[in-house]
């Protein structure tokens, strides 16, 4: 897995080419905080208002996403997973069981994880219940330690 340090150097525009769309984010509400940072339709990364160097979310829109660009990323986050993947194979990839089990639409599931030793990630993938993975949200564990802004 990725450490600290080079996760929050990450910026979207490093993955995308010059003159990308690129929506810059002010004041985005998530998990209880104010963030900023940038977004190509539901792909985020996000770095809190109040420590805005630090890259501590990347959300990944999979089924939106180019299957290079979203293999670049996940392998620059070292994060073995990929778009349709199955839930016992991410599971296994990750080498870790889910620590939650969520359902907000009738279609998929989400699965939180828990990775890492001295350096924690929260990983939470989507999978649609025929279609498999389709979203990916990466937070530094240590976003929780900072105070609440919201």
């Amino acid at each position: 897995m990725i450490c600290y340090e080079a996760f929050a150097k990450l910026r979207l525009a490093q993955f995308f080419p010059p003159g990308a769309e690129i929506a810059r984010l002010e004041g985005w509400e998530f998990m209880g905080r104010v963030w900023v940072g940038e977004a190509i339709g539901f792909t985020e990364f996000l770095r809190l208002r109040d420590d805005p160097e630090i890259t501590r979310s990347v959300a990944l829109d999979l089924a939106d996403l180019k299957p290079a660009t979203a293999a670049v990323i996940l392998s620059e986050m070292e994060i073995p997973v990929s778009k349709g993947m199955s839930m016992p194979m991410a599971r296994s990839s990750l080498q870790c069981v889910p620590i939650a089990d969520k359902r907000f639409r009738d279609d998929r599931h989400t699965f939180d994880f828990e990775i890492g030793r001295a350096e924690k990630f929260d990983i939470s993938c989507t999978f649609l219940d025929d279609g498999g993975l389709v979203y990916v949200v990466v937070m530094r564990h240590d976003y929780m330690m900072t105070s609440r802004v919201v």
